[in-house]
């Protein structure tokens, strides 16, 4: 009895010396390369580029660093079209895969080849929006057709050169997060941004280099400029899913009342993941010469949700002055431990 003791009481000794070795099996991937000029062999650093599916559904975005390089990460696996785009260069498309065979593309050096036609104007492929540099700031008028397919504020930024939005709403400038942004010149955030209606946007002013004027700890600034007095009733919404068993979902929903005297809105963003998962956990135990390995796995789903709900009120006093009032509601659950022991 006494043996039998000392051995069980070894194994928890070993046991928790060796520790326990946790991995998650995981249904995404990401795609890695490096821009160059064709010609010249360069780096092109703050290239467009973006991923979709095959439906045309931007999956993700990003812009080159200043060595060329590039990363989106994470990607669920599937089909999808790599489109890289640069001004002055003509635009590049890869037909691309992720799968659990290959969840780590390296695409290598990437050549863009120099477009022999002279631009006189700033602008991005399709020529959907157009810019005109000014004295501190480059100002985009967004036109009709962007204000057809866009659903909401960050649909229209997508569109302006420099700017990217990758499937988490995350918004990047030349490459730097660090953004003020404003509306008609007063600041507000990335969700007050979200809930404009794209109708509403005449025009989207970049700074990349912020004067003594603004905040010192910021890398650009962006100015959207709108109808400040939009009357009338105005709604869009916007449901994104895939295959259920591997789900990556994405909800849009804006809705808005105005006056020449006032406006209220409400809006909501929602972004949900799920899919499959396993658990395998090893455990090693030596006595003497013998190793035995004790190996437990499990399977489930690993699931989280973001969710952004903007309301607010805004009363035009007059052609300066206006009152406004709003608020964000925020909801960030996370699951992944839901595994079937």
């Amino acid at each position: 009895m006494l043996r039998t003791i000392s051995i069980s009481g070894l194994i928890v000794v070993i046991v928790l010396i060796s520790g326990i070795k946790t991995q998650a099996k995981d249904t995404r991937g990401s795609i890695r390369g490096s821009i160059v000029c064709q010609k010249t062999k360069e780096p092109i650093a703050f290239a467009n580029i973006s991923l979709t599916d095959t439906t045309d559904q931007i999956i993700s975005g990003t812009v080159s660093n200043k060595n060329g390089n590039f990363t989106l990460q994470p990607i669920p696996f599937g089909t999808y079209h790599l489109n890289i785009s640069c001004l002055g260069y003509k635009t590049v498309e890869k037909k691309l895969e992720l799968s659990e065979n290959i969840s780590s593309l390296e695409l290598g050096t990437l050549p863009l080849k120099a477009s022999a036609q002279e631009l006189r104007e700033i602008e991005v492929s399709e020529q959907r929006v157009k810019g005109r540099q000014e004295v501190d700031r480059t100002v985009f008028t967004i036109n009709r057709d962007v204000k057809k397919t866009a659903t909401d504020g960050l649909d229209v930024l997508k569109n302006v050169p420099g700017v990217s939005v990758d499937f988490q709403d995350n918004i990047t400038l030349e490459g730097s997060g660090n953004i003020m942004y404003l509306v008609n010149g007063i600041k507000r955030n990335k969700d007050y941004v979200a809930q404009l209606h794209p109708g509403d946007i005449n025009s989207v002013e970049i700074i990349s280099n912020p004067g003594v004027q603004y905040e010192a700890d910021i890398d650009a600034v962006i100015n959207i400029v709108t109808n400040r007095r939009s009357s009338g009733g105005k709604g869009s919404i916007s449901l994104q899913g895939s295959d259920p068993n591997n789900f990556l979902g994405n909800e849009y929903a804006n809705l808005q009342y105005g006056t020449k005297i006032f406006r209220v809105f409400v809006s909501d963003r929602l972004h949900y993941e799920n899919f499959p998962a396993s658990n395998i956990i090893q455990s090693q135990l030596m006595s003497g010469e013998d190793t035995i390995t004790i190996e437990t796995t499990g399977s489930g789903r690993a699931a989280w949700l973001n969710n952004s709900l903007s309301y607010g009120f805004d009363w035009f006093i007059n052609d300066k002055n206006t009152i406004n009032l709003y608020g964000n509601y925020y909801i960030r659950r996370s699951n992944n431990s839901d595994y079937d022991m």
